[in-house]
């Protein structure tokens, strides 16, 4: 089954969403299984889970296609987030309205086709998601959005789990 990466999780000022990149060897299966280039799209993930908020650039992700629309995106996800996760969703993705993108959720991370120094990165990142310690003295990253995010329900298709922390 193709997998699509993430490419950049926006982690260093922490956002509710992220960017995508297509995989060439995806066979089109309705938007949930890679992605297949369009010329001029964006490919973006909504971070709708626990797990999106600590996935590392380089995670193999199993997806679920939401819009081409941001606000119909939102609304599709806004039941599973909550309302204070919905507000800053729609904020965080105010700087993407001009552009083509087509929005999708992460249903799933594929670890057997994640990097072996990518799986590392995300135990880490979600250690560091996780304590508070580490979270007061981070400075300015989106302290709210982690502690919201932190709430979001668990992915519940994990594919060769290799997670060390609860």
């Amino acid at each position: 089954m193709p997998t699509s990466k993430v490419d950049d999780p926006r982690q260093n000022y922490h956002g509710w969403w992220g960017t995508l990149k297509a995989d060439p060897y995806a066979k089109d299966n309705g938007g949930t299984n890679g992605l297949v280039e369009e010329e001029g799209y964006q490919y973006v993930f909504i971070k709708t889970s626990r797990e999106a908020h600590f996935v590392a650039q380089g995670t193999a992700v199993h997806l679920h296609y939401l819009s081409d629309d941001a606000e119909e995106a939102v609304r599709a996800v806004e039941q599973g987030v909550g309302t204070a996760a919905a507000k800053l969703i729609r904020s965080d993705l105010a700087p993407l309205l001009e552009a083509k993108v087509k929005y999708y959720m992460i249903e799933g991370i594929d670890y057997e086709q994640t990097p072996p120094l990518t799986r590392m990165l995300n135990i880490i990142t979600e250690g560091c998601f996780n304590n508070e310690n580490w979270l007061s003295g981070a400075g300015e990253i989106g302290v709210q959005s982690i502690r919201i995010g932190r709430e979001l329900p668990r992915l519940k298709s994990m594919l060769s789990e290799v997670s060390y922390t609860k």
